[in-house]
């Protein structure tokens, strides 16, 4: 006698185990829900600490009250970023673009992974050196004599550091040929893709309408290129078929073709229909 089994959230023992779909759609669910919290996290956390300890040690002591709570909200931003990232390894697992290309033997796939990881070293370069150029250039816009520019110029300055670092965790995986890399770079080169726009549409300058035009042109190329390399690496678009005609499966021995006739009286074969007339002996 077997005591009796403990059933899991899908069903009973036996049952089939859920489709991978449905596990990833409720990762993916799991993951949009703490991305939210994670970047309100640090997106109100970072400047209540720059700012705060900035008015602490230049105003009022009770500027380092603001710091604590601002550094609690980017402590739970950082954890939240720690957990989802664990999410999304899971979510890898499930996902096919998100595994080893099956053609990663072949010399274009390693060739176009070299150039999409050329491509994302490039968006490392501009996450950075955005980093630094806001962190010069906020002496001149006279952030760091003031509390709240300070805490604003931080904010800023988080954005583009963050791309950067998501950048470079792309760069081992399309070593190992993986095309969801390519994927992720041209979601970050659309971003830059739209901060350059307004810097070309609504700047005063000749100098920022250069800089601008050059970003979206190189964001542009760039985004081009990773599709290019993400098709190379053997990844495949969403809902597309193959092409060619599909085979078209014949009627099956004995289901709407009746046997054939035979003497009158003979035994009828196994799993004949009824009433049909035997075959020939």
């Amino acid at each position: 006698m077997h005591g009796p089994q403990p059933q899991g959230p899908f069903g009973p023992p036996g049952a089939p185990a859920p489709p991978p779909q449905n596990e990833a759609g409720r990762l993916v669910a799991r993951i949009q829900g703490k991305v939210k919290a994670a970047v309100l996290g640090v997106m109100f956390g970072v400047p209540l600490t720059a700012g705060g300890l900035h008015f602490g040690l230049t105003e009022k002591p009770t500027g380092f009250l603001a710091a604590l709570i601002g550094a609690a909200l980017l402590a739970a931003g950082v954890l939240g970023f720690a957990r989802i990232r664990v999410l999304r390894s899971r979510l890898r697992a499930l996902l096919p673009e998100a595994q080893r290309s099956p053609v990663a033997h072949l010399p274009s796939a390693r060739r176009a992974a070299t150039l999409a990881g050329y491509l994302n070293g490039l968006l490392v370069l501009l996450g950075f050196g955005g980093t630094g150029w806001l962190l010069f250039m906020g002496a001149s816009w006279g952030a760091y004599g003031n509390s709240f520019g300070f805490g604003a110029l931080t904010m800023g300055a988080v954005l583009p550091f963050g791309l950067g670092l998501a950048a470079a965790r792309t760069i081992p995986d399309l070593l190992r040929v993986v095309p969801a890399g390519a994927r992720i770079g041209q979601a970050m080169y659309g971003v830059f893709l739209t901060v350059a726009t307004p810097m070309v549409v609504k700047s005063d300058g000749l100098l920022p309408k250069l800089v601008g035009g050059g970003i979206a042109l190189v964001s542009l190329g760039a985004i081009a290129l990773l599709g290019r390399c993400f098709r190379q690496m053997g990844g495949q678009a969403r809902g597309r078929q193959t092409a060619g005609p599909q085979p078209q499966p014949g009627p099956r021995p004995g289901v709407g073709t009746p046997p054939p006739a035979g003497p009158p009286g003979a035994p009828q074969p196994y799993g004949a229909p009824a009433g049909a007339p035997a075959p020939y002996g």
